[in-house]
């Protein structure tokens, strides 16, 4: 009876394990919006890439979002949409910061209208192309050398 009561919890403790450790990356909701974990590998040239890795909820970007050059981190943002913040992190190639500042998020700017013929019908229909947010930034912008020495502020 004992052997049986520790194969049973065995068997249970590798079934909860490996449903906790199931990575999966780039999914959607049932809308079809982004949500959880996302990669993105983005090709900038020739042997050039970018690699973005970060969190979505429901189609908006959450939490700290880190972004890579050939390998290189060049931008760290930690998005709070419940603050309607995104603060920001520049680096240089010697992984010093190289600009800090923070975004406020504006809700539901429309921002670009575009005409599209319709192939179907040949009737031309304006699409607006709308994001959920639009950043503009906020407070005390911070610019540094290479060498990490502050060069300039700028408040906004």
């Amino acid at each position: 009876m004992r052997t049986i009561l520790v194969i049973i919890l065995i068997s249970t403790w590798q079934i909860g394990f490996s449903q906790t450790n199931d990575c999966t990356y780039n999914q959607l909701d049932s809308a079809g919006k982004k949500h959880g974990s996302w990669v993105i590998y983005s090709p900038t040239g020739e042997n050039s890439y970018r690699h973005a890795h970060g969190h979505y909820e429901h189609g908006e970007q959450e939490g700290t979002w880190h972004y890579w050059q050939n390998g290189l981190l060049v931008q760290k943002e930690r998005h709070d949409l419940y603050k309607g913040i995104i603060t920001f992190t520049e680096y240089h190639d010697n992984n010093r910061p190289r600009i800090t500042g923070q975004y406020y998020l504006k809700p539901n700017i429309t921002l670009d209208t575009v005409d599209v013929v319709n192939p179907q019908t040949g009737q031309v229909e304006t699409i607006i192309n709308k994001k959920s947010h639009s950043k503009t930034k906020t407070g005390t912008w911070k610019y540094y050398s290479k060498d990490g020495k502050l060069e300039r502020i700028e408040t906004y």
